[in-house]
Parts: C-alpha cells; structure tokens; sequence
C-alpha cells in the first residue's frame, strides 16, 4: 500500500526519481534548479521527507530514495504517464496542455481510478511503458547534462 503524502511531498519524490532515474544519488541543487526554488527551500523540504521516511540525505548532501519513497515516486510517474496518455491519446489534448494538466491530475486522482484508466488504456493498447514519455525532469536533467558536457 502506497503511504498518504502531500501534492507537494509527491512533486519532490517524482523529481527525485526522474532526477535520480530511481537509483542513483542526486543533489539538493539539482532539484532546486528543476523546481525554480532556493536551495535553502529544498533543503527543508528534504528534511519533511527524511522524518517521513521517504528519503535519505544529510543537510548539503546527496539525496536517495529509500524503499517507500521509492514505491510512491514510481507510483506518482506512473499516474502521471497514464493522465498523460489518456489527455493525449484518447482526448487529443496537445502535449503542452497534457503534460501540465496530468501533473494537476496526478495528485487528485484516486489509486483506484488511475488503476481503472489505465486498464481501459491497457485494453486498448494505449497504456503506458517507461519508454513512452519522458517526463518534464528528465527532459531538463538531459538539457542540464547537454550544457555541461559541452564545457
């Protein structure tokens, strides 16, 4: 079973996780810079996480997911992807507007409904595989490492 967290505790754990690509340790920076918030903010927030058992990090240092922080990322991806596929799939919503409002979703939709959806998606072939988007972290993180390798 999947823990009750905050919207904003699922933001940071997803970021993580597609910071992190579930595995590796990444930076208070890193996910400051995704966010477009204060190093300092994070930090906090990486604190929250911490006590609740979501993550594993000491203050400026590298952040991992533990276990359930894991489970509920990957969870929160896989919502997301779902939201996303059916906005642009099955509604032909543009990926712009898809993208942004699967990320609203997310966080309001049941387990038991994003579980239904993505069977009826499964049903028609249109569910979705890890290979089938790239999330809006991922796309900055490859950004972020393109400008870094070319210096």
């Amino acid at each position: 079973m999947i823990a009750k967290v905050s919207a904003s505790q699922e933001d940071y754990l997803e970021v993580i996780y597609d910071l992190s690509h579930g595995l590796e340790p990444i930076r208070s920076i890193d996910i400051a810079n995704c966010l477009g918030v204060s190093r300092a903010s994070v930090n906090k927030r990486l604190c929250l996480l911490k006590d609740s058992g979501f993550v594993e990090h000491e203050p400026y240092g590298l952040v991992h997911l533990t276990e359930s922080g894991l489970a509920v990322a990957k969870n929160v991806r896989q919502r997301h992807n779902t939201l996303y596929k059916f906005l642009t799939d099955i509604l032909g919503v543009n990926d712009e507007v898809a993208s942004k409002e699967a990320c609203e979703m997310e966080h309001a939709i049941s387990q038991d409904t994003a579980d239904k959806l993505f069977a009826y998606l499964s049903k028609l072939d249109k569910a979705p595989t890890p290979e089938d988007k790239i999330s809006k972290t991922q796309r900055i993180q490859a950004s972020y490492n393109r400008i870094i390798n070319e210096q």
